[in-house]
C-alpha cells in the first residue's frame, strides 16, 4: 500500500525498541524522535508514512496539522479493520505484553 522506499514513522515500534534497550523513559524518547523525524520530512518536502491507530482526538488534530503545514501536502489514509473481535483482543493483549498498550489483561467486548 505504501510505495517502496517511503519511510514509515511508527512511534509504538520506536518505543518498543527503546524499551528493549533499557530506557525507562522510552515512550517520551519515542515521541520526541518520531515528531522530529516528521518535522524533518515536512521541512524537506519528503514523502513519509505515519502509523496511527486514530484512537484519540489528538491523532486527528495531528493529521490536520501535517496537512495544513503546507497546503500542497496531501494526506492519504489507509485504514485496516476487521470484524473479528478475537483478533482485536489478541492484538491488544500482545501489545500489552510487549509494553505497547496501556491497558492490562484480556479485554471483554463489553469493557471496550
Amino acid at each position: 500500500m505504501v510505495p517502496t522506499g517511503v519511510p514509515i514513522v511508527d512511534q509504538d515500534l520506536a518505543a518498543y525498541q527503546y524499551k528493549k534497550r533499557g530506557f525507562s523513559d522510552y515512550q517520551d524518547i519515542a515521541s520526541i524522535s518520531s515528531n522530529q523525524r516528521i518535522r524533518e520530512f515536512l521541512f524537506n518536502e519528503e514523502d513519509f508514512g505515519l502509523e496511527l491507530n486514530l484512537g484519540f482526538p489528538s491523532h486527528y488534530s495531528y493529521l490536520r496539522s501535517i496537512a495544513t503545514f503546507n497546503r500542497e501536502n496531501r494526506v492519504e489514509l489507509i485504514l485496516f479493520f476487521t470484524d473479528d473481535i478475537n483478533l482485536c483482543l489478541d492484538r491488544a493483549e500482545i501489545r500489552h505484553i510487549n509494553g505497547g498498550h496501556e491497558e492490562p489483561g484480556r479485554y471483554h467486548p463489553m469493557q471496550a
